[in-house]
């Protein structure tokens, strides 16, 4: 086995080639492209500059975020409406004349003549449906960086979302870490001891990590508080104190003040600990047991229950979510699923959530030929399979357990909202797997206990070992893929989403003009510089795992 020391190398090697990853993807990440930014950064706006809350139904975009489209390229996402309009996708900006491209880096790249501050614009916020913590935290950020180039307060504000993300992979390394030196049973397939190694290797596994946490969104504070969650649950051990209880109320109710997916989680953890407890006490650890979670529930419910309450008073939705919102004025799910409910919708719809789980793309929604993404999906499902197989030999209530009882009701949570895209449109698709990716450390647990399990079968073995690869080429691939659409030598259409080539194959090797064209939007020596440090750094770390593994 690796020795202790050798193992925290190479995961401390692993763990900063992903934080260099992560900084080379927001470095190359053109305004926008992460998914729902606009919002997300109208929402930090209002609340710095107006000190007020955004509210469903009543808060705009930010007047500053729609003129940007008068002058540089936004997302494909949005391009049909945007050209009409006057405005650019990546291909039509870059096929333009040099005065436009000038114009675009001056308003991109340069400071602007003032601080911006929050004027409202035409179009709706859909994401302030999302409860204010996250983008409180980032408000402070927000207001030391407002007279910052556009691509440079960007790029500040998904660093900083990022490393919350980052951070979540050291806790839940750190975790393991300690339960390993502490465990009796570390040999060398503990699932301590795997899952370590996964915390180093995730992102490279399931890139949709990077387009998820690195961006301007709140799934990256989610899974720093999911991580602090795990950590506490793992070193309270079979009886958690009433402080745990209570540290643990403080954290899910902050979570709940970032998402709703705090309630399904919150849902598990309780459900969790009470049987965990009467497992191992029987009817006479109820009655404590029960008062410490009454506790948790009234601490949940006092600090993060008036948004909750407020959601249900105003819109009669307790989650507050735009689309149970429209679903209850329209009728109710049953009603409409009577209407729209079909088996296909329904396959698809989980299809394109575990294969956005694996590879979610940007807000471009720009994709390779599917048959690419199948085995990025059966890696999913390869993951969880390992881990029902692996749980199995264990009782319900044992911390192999957790993970289950973390993701489970989460994953319910999301079965729902197929249903409610299908009541609305006919349609499941559009619930993105990659919002799973907050649950990063219970989900590298279930990997770790799955691999503990499997990697003695040479079958599973051989199976895991070519979707990793096949994971780093598809990612690799990918990365500048994505660059190149972001330059408009490649392109989507309204109608096709798929890659294509915009003028001629040799074109994607003209390095200099590739540079100078993403150095309009983006900073792309900082990026490939990163890029090329991630490299060296996970190159290191799995050196040192081979060869200790090779020489033990």
């Amino acid at each position: 086995m690796i020795n202790d020391t050798i193992l925290k190398r190479s995961v401390m090697f692993l763990l900063f080639g992903q934080l260099f990853f992560g900084i080379a993807h927001i470095a190359l990440l053109p305004p926008w492209e992460g998914f729902d930014e606009t919002a997300h950064y109208s929402s930090i706006q209002q609340i710095a500059d107006t000190k007020t809350l955004p509210r469903y139904g009543s808060a705009r975009i930010s007047g500053e975020v729609e003129k940007y489209a008068k002058f540089a390229p936004i997302p494909y996402s949005g391009s049909p409406p945007v050209e009409k309009n006057g405005g650019y996708t990546y291909k039509s900006f870059f096929d333009s004349s040099t005065e436009t491209w000038e114009r675009g880096f001056n308003h991109v790249s340069k400071s602007p003549p003032k601080p911006r501050e929050f004027i409202e614009g035409e179009k709706i916020n859909w994401q302030s449906q999302h409860p204010p913590v996250y983008y409180l935290t980032l408000a402070p950020i927000y207001l030391l960086t407002n007279n910052f180039s556009w691509n440079g307060q960007l790029f500040v504000l998904r660093l900083i979302s990022y490393l919350f993300a980052w951070i979540a992979l050291v806790i839940g390394a750190y975790t393991c870490l300690t339960e390993l030196n502490s465990n009796s049973s570390s040999e060398p397939n503990s699932i301590y001891y795997w899952a370590i190694l996964g915390f180093g290797i995730w992102p490279l596994i399931f890139p949709s990590w990077f387009t998820d946490m690195a961006r301007i969104g709140n799934d990256s504070l989610c899974a720093l508080i999911i991580a602090l969650i795990w950590f506490v649950l793992v070193k309270s051990k079979n009886y958690p104190s009433i402080k745990s209880y209570v540290i643990l109320g403080v954290l899910l109710s902050i979570g709940c003040l970032i998402k709703v997916f705090f309630i399904p989680v919150f849902a598990g953890v309780a459900c969790f600990l009470f049987l965990r407890r009467w497992k191992i006490e029987g009817r006479a650890g109820i009655k404590s047991n029960l008062f410490n979670l009454l506790v948790m529930a009234l601490i949940v419910s006092v600090i993060s229950g008036w948004w909750y309450y407020l959601n249900w008073y105003h819109y009669g939705v307790v989650l507050g979510s735009d689309e149970m919102i429209r679903l209850k004025n329209a009728g109710g799910l049953l009603a409409n699923l009577v209407d729209n409910f079909s088996i296909g919708a329904w396959v698809r719809g989980h299809a394109a959530a575990v294969t956005t789980f694996a590879w979610s793309g940007t807000w471009s929604f720009a994709r390779p030929p599917y048959i690419f993404l199948v085995p990025m999906a059966f890696a999913v499902i390869f993951l969880f399979s390992i881990y029902i197989y692996a749980v199995r030999q264990y009782n319900v209530t044992m911390i192999e357990w957790l993970p289950a009882w973390c993701i489970l009701p989460v994953l319910a949570g999301l079965g729902y909202h197929i249903l409610v895209r299908i009541a609305l449109i006919g349609e499941g698709r559009g619930t993105g797997g990659y919002y799973l990716h907050f649950l990063v450390v219970p989900l590298v647990m279930a990997l770790g206990i799955g691999l503990k399990s499997i990697w003695i079968k040479k079958g599973f073995r051989i199976t895991a070992i070519i979707l990793f690869i096949y994971a780093i080429i598809f990612s690799s691939i990918i990365f500048f893929t994505q660059n190149f659409l972001f330059t408009g030598m490649m392109h989507i259409s309204e109608d096709n989403k798929f890659y294509q080539i915009s003028n001629n194959f040799s074109s994607l090797f003209n390095w200099p003009e590739v540079i100078t064209r993403l150095s309009v939007l983006a900073f792309p020596y900082l990026g490939l510089t990163a890029f090329i440090f991630g490299i060296i750094t996970v190159v290191m770390g799995f050196k040192l795992i081979w060869r200790t593994s090779i020489n033990s």
